[in-house]
């Protein structure tokens, strides 16, 4: 198997955004990275966030082992949980428009998903 090395490696950081954490994901995203990602969805799960936001800005490649790390919260979040994916127009979302990913998993911009949260408060 042969790695590309013309990107920047994946990394996996947790920023406090208007009150909620966001897992930011940079880079590509493979699954060198997954353990990461991982460990940051059981965290907040296990401390009972109200949504999992995803924060995909910054990337530039996504593989398998990633995109089921967001199903899989989707998955075991419990009721009332929400699953949110922040990425702009582009590869990523055209990514998870073709995976029909945004029809199991809130897909928006960050804009968006702020005028929705204070729509909502």
């Amino acid at each position: 198997m042969q790695h590309r090395a013309c990107g920047e490696p994946g990394k996996v950081e947790t920023a406090l955004v208007e009150g909620a954490t966001h897992i930011r994901l940079l880079g590509e995203c493979d699954m060198m990275v997954a353990p990461a990602v991982h460990e940051q969805v059981d965290r907040l799960l296990a401390r009972g966030d109200a949504r999992i936001i995803f924060d995909l800005e910054h990337v530039t490649f996504l593989d398998s082992s990633i995109l089921s790390i967001f199903l899989m919260t989707r998955r075991t979040a419990p009721s009332g949980r929400e699953v949110v994916l922040l990425c702009r127009p582009g590869f990523v979302r055209r990514l998870l428009t073709l995976l029909e990913m945004d029809r199991i998993l809130r897909v928006c911009t960050p804009e968006e998903w702020r005028e929705q949260t204070a729509a909502v408060n």
